[in-house]
């Protein structure tokens, strides 16, 4: 074999390796190029799923209009959330609500009805709730001392005399005797020693 056909075999080879060099880098291009479309297809799957999830609009696909709403999601949870912080802290420090105290739930549920009739809308933080809070058991104290000075300086008229020094009974008081199931003579002893008490438990009837 001459030298002229040992070199054409040479390069007959090396053009083969090189060829072969060449398709293994396109294929091992190839393949990172799919899994590359196919984790942008993936991505773009979940982007859409949670697009969903938070707009209350299907129709809407305005990026800004969702980006709001998941905000304002956010802000409702975080709010809710200090709200019941703000709440188990007020009942805590507030021992008439404790439930050693109000074994009934009587007074929280008082409470918690003129509550309701507060706006707390616009509070986010735990201190801004405990605030309110503070400011709706603030009134309803106002409430009571000014419901009790009027009855205290107003004179019952009517069906209901209050009662006398000489043990007369009001209808009130009389209403009262029969459902704590006492007799008028405990009645009145207990008015005269624990005059306060009775007051208590005669308010709690109005």
């Amino acid at each position: 074999m001459s030298e002229e056909e040992i070199a054409a075999l040479k390069a007959e080879a090396e053009a083969a390796r090189a060829l072969a060099t060449k398709e293994a880098g396109d294929k091992a291009n190839l393949v990172e190029e799919l899994k590359a479309e196919r984790e942008k297809k993936r991505l773009a799957l979940e982007e859409l799923e949670r697009a969903k999830a938070t707009r209350e609009d299907p129709s809407s696909t305005d990026p800004e209009e969702l980006v709001n709403r998941v905000l304002q999601k956010k802000e409702t949870e975080s709010a809710k959330e200090a709200y019941e912080l703000a709440l188990a802290e007020f009942k805590r420090s507030n021992n008439e609500f404790s439930p050693e105290t109000d074994t009934a739930g009587i007074a929280y549920s008082r409470f918690e009805n003129e509550l309701k009739k507060f706006n707390l809308t616009g509070l986010k933080t735990r201190e801004e709730f405990i605030a309110r809070l503070k400011e709706v058991k603030s009134f309803m104290s106002r409430q009571e001392k000014d419901k009790t000075n009027f009855y205290e300086g107003t004179p019952r008229v009517g069906s209901d005399p209050a009662g006398d020094d000489n043990g007369t009974l009001s209808g009130e008081e009389a209403k009262l005797v029969k459902e704590l199931g006492w007799d008028k003579e405990r009645f009145l002893k207990q008015k005269e020693k624990r005059p306060a008490y009775i007051k208590q438990l005669l308010n709690s009837r109005r």
